[in-house]
């Protein structure tokens, strides 16, 4: 997946590109790899492996066809789904989880960067995933999978993630309350991630069909 980061205040214009595949159908590689391109060096832009900035790399592993955002207040990038590694730790080729990192330093080359882990891949709903488009609502700090593979199966339903949201507070989410009179209140991001560890059971919440 791949995100545009503008964020003046802590000198970022790129960019950043999270796995991949090589080019052909058949045989080919799925990269564990992160790439910046850095739009305050020229205005065509350089490229920037900051792979290597990432202790935590092979906890990850390979990804493609996932999604991913970036909160311009939080300086927080999130990727969700998409074809993974399944052999790291509570892994899936079809992943339904979601990871993040934060990227205030990323414009400092010396600073180290850690993925957290905010969901697992491995889930019984939502069901693991490709090929989804990156859409984030960021006022509400939620994620939404829309559709999406999963090899020959095609799916239509639409999910919304809520990073952060665990426990009792899943059953107070109204994935509607934007569109509704009161204003929503907006979740809080996740900040006890343990990084690459195991995570708090996420909160992937169904759009139901709306009610009057």
């Amino acid at each position: 997946c791949a995100t545009y980061i503008r964020d003046r205040d802590s000198g970022l214009d790129g960019v950043l590109v999270l796995g991949g595949q090589q080019g052909g159908t058949v045989g080919t590689t799925t990269y564990k790899e992160v790439w910046w391109l850095d739009f305050g060096k020229s205005a065509q832009g350089e490229w920037v492996d900051v792979t290597g900035r990432f202790a935590n790399m092979d906890a990850i592993g390979f990804r493609r066809e996932g999604a991913c955002a970036y909160n311009a207040e939080t300086r927080v990038l999130y990727s969700w789904m998409g074809r993974a590694d399944s052999k790291v730790p509570e892994g899936a080729s079809r992943s339904s989880g979601a990871w993040m990192v934060d990227l205030s330093m990323l414009a400092d080359a010396n600073a180290p960067l850690t993925w957290q882990r905010i969901a697992k891949d491995k889930l019984d709903e939502p069901k693991g995933r490709h090929l989804i488009p990156s859409v984030y609502d960021s006022r509400n700090n939620r994620l939404f999978a829309i559709g999406g593979r999963n090899d020959l199966a095609e799916y239509t339903d639409v999910w919304a993630v809520y990073p952060g949201v665990t426990g009792s507070a899943c059953s107070g989410l109204d994935p509607y309350a934007p569109f509704r009179s009161a204003p929503a209140t907006p979740a809080t991001p996740a900040t006890s991630a343990t990084p690459g560890g195991t995570p708090a059971t996420p909160t992937a919440t169904r759009t139901p069909r709306p009610t009057d």
